[in-house]
């Protein structure tokens, strides 16, 4: 896959990425993408009894060791809301609870925190999809 973004008004070319993904099993998908030949992340996503799990590294090709590793896990409840859960090598941990309110709307409760400095931050988005 090869994606290109160009400047609308002079065409010039403004960044640039390619990736690719590989279905290991039915369930568990790897992907990689370089952007603009400077970054890079690579991860998976895989499904196991009704749960979602990913992760991903992501860095600068220059300082590969100096990158970031992030997990995160996903359930869909029975009553249509959703769970999520991540958590980072810079020790950032996130949790948010989806609310389907409507066939079109959806409410969004998020808590974002900083394991070490103990900085939070909490977030509400309400979401119409027509």
């Amino acid at each position: 896959q090869y994606q290109r973004r160009v400047h609308g008004a002079t065409n010039a070319l403004k960044s640039y990425s390619f990736g690719g993904a590989y279905n290991l099993t039915s369930q568990t998908t790897l992907a990689a993408i370089v952007d603009n030949m400077k970054k890079m992340r690579a991860g998976f996503v895989t499904k196991s009894n009704g749960f979602t799990f990913a992760g991903e590294y992501s860095c600068e090709l220059a300082k590969m060791k100096e990158g970031i590793l992030i997990a995160g896990a996903e359930r869909k409840l029975a009553d249509g809301q959703v769970v999520k859960a991540r958590l980072d090598s810079k020790a950032m941990m996130g949790f948010s609870l989806q609310h389907k309110l409507a066939d079109q709307i959806k409410l969004t409760t998020s808590l974002e925190a900083n394991v070490i400095s103990k900085a939070a931050k909490v977030g509400t988005q309400l979401v119409y999809e027509s």
